[in-house]
């Protein structure tokens, strides 16, 4: 039996969206013949932990020590105290603040720090199940540079996973000149010595063969995909038509902002209170979609709630009237396909689109999950909006044969084959 270490500083009960990408590999290689070893965080801390179950198969072993103790420890007494003073505009971003000194100047992030404690774990728990291959997966981006140590002091093969884009991310325009030659020295450095690097869109993928013409053969999309559960009646809830955005606002690239524009649209043809229809956001939300709001006279239709727990969250999006998927909207927003599509496409509940991304609105046609619109065609999203609070039956989420292709199973089976192929 191959033996694998899977390096994921994100890991449940971490609530983190990237933490169910590893999760899922954790679970379904064992069935494909691996036998696989899990190094993650040591404590999640207390405000992001999700309580929902995430079972594992009996012989996969989970190492908490990325991180050193005393690291951990001083993250969670910090945590505790920045719960103990939530307010209610903990909830509000602005998306327009600058990154800080240390996200402009510090090469990859803050888990650069402890990424040499990383890597004496990972090579000690590599030596100790003799280890035949390493998967590293980002965020942090630091975890490819315990990659790249990992395989060249055991000799054995690494594939990095990146579940966003490295310096092909909009945030890396807005670190400083240094860093940012620096973080592309590291990036060229893990694509040049990886046997393979996964990336999770089609977009991203021919980018970076763009980018790394030598090393195009070795670069691969594997999309995120859904973890089958048994869920309840596709049944709408009663009371007023549910509009709802699981995840964070930010603003300017990530905005609800078209969608505010279509149900004030909306309202202005008819009586419309909260008793008709609610615009539930479960996450952080922006300022500026908030202002927004205010000025188009909707903000008594908007609910600004809490994440839930990832099962809780699964049944009230069974729930909705419509799921909103925003897209991210920059030079870089084509090359990502936002995590939550794929729980959208397996509740099967009417999503609706927005944004300027071909790979999503090609997944969206062949799954029939829903409607896809442009930012500013307008009277689509008008129309998509008015259809779900007038519950049309014509109005359809994803069909579960269709939506199929994204199980986790069958993103296992790539990586089995990749790392075989390694």
């Amino acid at each position: 039996m191959p033996r694998l270490v899977l390096v994921a500083w994100l890991f449940p009960p971490h609530a983190n969206v990237g933490s169910r990408r590893p999760w899922r590999l954790a679970k379904h290689l064992p069935a494909l013949g691996w036998d696989v070893t899990v190094l993650t965080q040591a404590s999640v801390p207390p405000r992001f932990v999700d309580p929902t179950p995430q079972a594992l198969p009996d012989n996969v072993r989970v190492v908490r020590a990325y991180d050193p103790p005393w690291l951990a420890r001083a993250v969670a007494a910090i945590d505790d105290r920045r719960s103990s003073q939530k307010t209610q505009d903990s909830q509000l971003v602005d998306g327009a603040a600058q990154p800080s000194l240390v996200e402009r100047w510090l090469p990859t992030e803050p888990a650069l720090v402890w990424a040499a404690h990383a890597t004496g774990r990972a090579i000690a728990l590599a030596r100790e199940t003799r280890a035949d291959a390493i998967v590293t997966t980002s965020y942090p981006f630091s975890a490819h540079l315990v990659g790249a140590a990992v395989a060249q002091a055991l000799s054995i093969s690494w594939v990095a996973d990146l579940r966003d884009p490295w310096t092909l991310h909009f945030s890396h325009e807005k670190k400083s000149a240094p860093t940012r030659a620096i973080e592309r020295a590291l990036e060229r450095g893990a694509f040049r010595r990886a046997s393979f690097v996964t990336v999770t869109t089609e977009s991203l993928r021919d980018a970076y063969r763009a980018r790394y013409p030598q090393r195009a053969d070795r670069i691969h999309a594997v999309r995120n995909a859904f973890d089958p559960v048994e869920l309840g009646p596709l049944e709408r809830s009663p009371g007023p038509a549910r509009l709802v955005h699981f995840g964070h606002v930010y603003g300017g690239a990530r905005t609800l902002a078209p969608i505010l524009r279509g149900l004030a649209a909306v309202r202005s043809e008819r009586d419309l209170d909260a008793s008709r229809v609610v615009l539930e956001n479960y996450g952080r939300f922006s300022r500026e979609d908030l202002e927004l709001a205010r000025a188009l006279g909707v903000e008594d239709l908007l609910s600004i709630r809490a994440p839930m727990p990832y099962d809780q969250g699964m049944q009230s999006l069974r729930g909705a009237a419509l799921l909103l998927l925003p897209a991210w909207e920059s030079a870089f927003g084509p090359l990502f396909l936002p995590a939550k599509l794929y729980d959208y496409l397996l509740v099967g509940a009417p999503l609706l689109a927005v944004g300027h991304n071909p790979e999503l609105a090609r997944i969206v046609e062949e799954t029939r999950a829903g409607v896809c619109a442009s930012r500013d065609d307008h009277a689509t999203i008008t129309a998509t909006i008015r259809r779900a609070i007038d519950g049309d039956p014509t109005l359809l989420g994803a069909e579960p044969s269709r939506a199929a292709a994204f199980d986790a199973r069958t993103m296992a089976e790539r990586f089995d084959a990749l790392l075989r192929r390694a």
